[in-house]
């Protein structure tokens, strides 16, 4: 085998292990570095022999790999998830191999000779990438399932934002009513208008500090599968902070 032949099967390889880790990302699995580096030496080893086949016979052949490659990748075997697998595979692995197939449009075969050094980070990179892209939408997705439409009423005053379910809050009133935490703005709000219940010791990864609570009328959810929800006995903490996309925590224990 000659240097230029061995450098094809290192950047197949490559370009293989991108497509692994990145079709069991966007499948929503995690990536396993055993399952990976043997679709990685199956392509490569596959690489060896593709040039000795005729063109239908190595469109099938290659057919053939993505399939024996998603079997490997997927653990429970079958299913939409499987052909998920399978296609996305099949376009990662095509993207990597357009990336090769350019790489030798525009080298001698003499410079392609070093092209690993380009392409295994370049995959490296892109993989990486992937993974950071997918974190931030699956982190999205998360982050509105939890966010609420909801009304604050106290004193007259009504303010109609944005609250986030957070597992976190778990404080009480006394002991008997839930406390919800507003940003400054939202407080600032309420405070105006409605009856101070007294100080409420606020514990955060910034440490802990007191703040004042207030009364409020009303809080009603909107948009629950049986219509809006109105609560009452429910006590708001004015948190002097920014938060980011909303202006409320909410109590868990309020959705109950």
């Amino acid at each position: 085998m000659n240097g230029f032949a061995e450098v094809q099967i290192l950047n197949a390889a490559a370009a293989a292990a991108f497509a692994a880790c990145s079709a069991r990302l966007v499948t929503r699995m995690k990536p396993s570095v055993p399952r990976i580096a043997i679709v990685s030496a199956a392509i490569g080893a596959y690489e060896c022999f593709e040039s000795s086949f005729g063109l239908r016979a190595a469109m099938a052949a290659r057919a053939a790999m993505f399939l024996i490659c998603a079997l490997v990748l997927d653990e429970k075997k079958g299913g939409a998830r499987f052909a998920a697998l399978t296609a996305v595979f099949a376009a990662f692995s095509l993207t990597g191999n357009g990336f090769i197939a350019l790489l030798q449009s525009v080298m001698s075969e003499k410079v392609y000779a070093f092209s690993p050094f380009v392409a295994i980070p370049f995959f490296a990179v892109a993989g990486y990438a992937v993974k950071r892209a997918y974190a931030a939408v699956v982190a999205a997705k998360r982050r509105r399932k939890n966010i609420q439409k909801l009304s604050l009423q106290a004193g007259g005053c009504t303010v109609e934002c944005l609250g986030f379910w957070d597992s976190g809050n778990t404080l009480y009133y006394k002991n008997r009513l839930p406390v919800i935490v507003l940003d400054g703005e939202t407080g600032n709000k309420i405070a105006a208008a409605a009856h101070r219940a007294g100080t409420l010791r606020l514990r955060s990864v910034g440490g802990e500090r007191s703040c004042e609570a207030y009364y409020i009328d009303r809080l009603i959810l909107r948009g629950g599968s049986g219509g809006d929800k109105v609560l009452e006995d429910v006590v708001a903490a004015n948190g002097n902070i920014g938060f980011d996309g909303f202006s409320v925590l909410l109590n868990c224990d309020l959705c109950g």
